[in-house]
């Protein structure tokens, strides 16, 4: 998998869609209808509901902002100050795993 295919899974998973091979789905791949070719990478209207949702996931499952998140945070805003959706989407990224890692799946 290239890094752009899975930072786009993880990011895909982590909004509660299946992702296979470059499309996500609202349900299972087999069976649902197709939502899109996912655009994580390229498109700021998906990009921005994803930083949404982990800041709120964030603050409910942390009680707050973790000083260690806020380097995410600082990454994030310096990515859209310079239009960088490149760099947006890697601080989603590593917010997610951050997040992952306050609340490792039993």
């Amino acid at each position: 998998m290239t890094p752009t295919i899975e930072g786009n899974k993880l990011i895909a998973e982590f909004m509660g869609y299946h992702y296979k091979d470059g499309f996500i789905y609202a349900d299972n791949p087999e069976s649902a209808k197709l939502k899109k070719d996912c655009k994580y990478h390229t498109s700021w209207d998906w990009i921005m509901p994803c930083w949404e949702k982990l800041r709120l996931s964030v603050w409910e499952n942390c009680g707050g902002y973790p000083k260690e998140f806020m380097v995410y945070v600082e990454n994030y805003k310096t990515a859209c100050f310079n239009n960088s959706i490149g760099d947006a989407r890697l601080a989603v990224m590593d917010g997610i795993q951050f997040l992952n890692q306050q609340n490792p799946k039993q």
